[in-house]
C-alpha cells in the first residue's frame, strides 16, 4: 500500500461507516451474504475488510470469518466493533498470504 493510501485510512477510520451507510446498508449486506449461501461451518475471508462491516454480518452466520485489510487503524475500527471469538483480523495483502485451498 503506497503511503498515501496509508495515510488516508488512518485519518477516515474513525468516521468510515458514516460515509459507507449513505452506499450501501444492511439491505446490500444481506443481499450479499444471501447470495454467498453462507453455512454455519463455513470459513470465510473477507478481503478488503475495512472496518468489518461485511465480517460482522457473516460472523453471525459462518463457523470462522478472517477479516483482511491493509489499513491497521481500520482494523482497530474493526476489532473495537466486533471483538467475537469467530473472527480473526489479519494486516496485509491479499497478494502476498498463503491459504490452503479445499480440493
Amino acid at each position: 500500500m503506497s503511503r498515501e493510501a496509508e495515510k488516508y485510512f488512518e485519518e477516515v477510520s474513525g468516521t468510515w461507516d458514516v460515509p459507507r451507510k449513505g452506499a450501501y446498508g444492511d439491505e446490500v449486506r444481506d443481499a450479499v451474504l444471501t447470495a454467498a449461501r453462507l453455512l454455519p461451518e463455513h470459513t470465510v475471508l473477507d478481503v478488503g475488510a475495512g472496518t468489518g462491516f461485511l465480517t460482522e454480518g457473516a460472523a453471525k452466520i459462518a463457523r470462522k470469518v478472517v477479516a483482511l485489510g491493509f489499513s491497521e487503524a481500520m482494523m482497530d475500527e474493526a476489532r473495537a466493533k466486533l471483538g467475537r471469538k469467530n473472527v480473526e483480523f489479519k494486516i496485509g495483502n491479499v497478494e502476498q498470504i498463503l491459504y490452503p485451498t479445499r480440493r
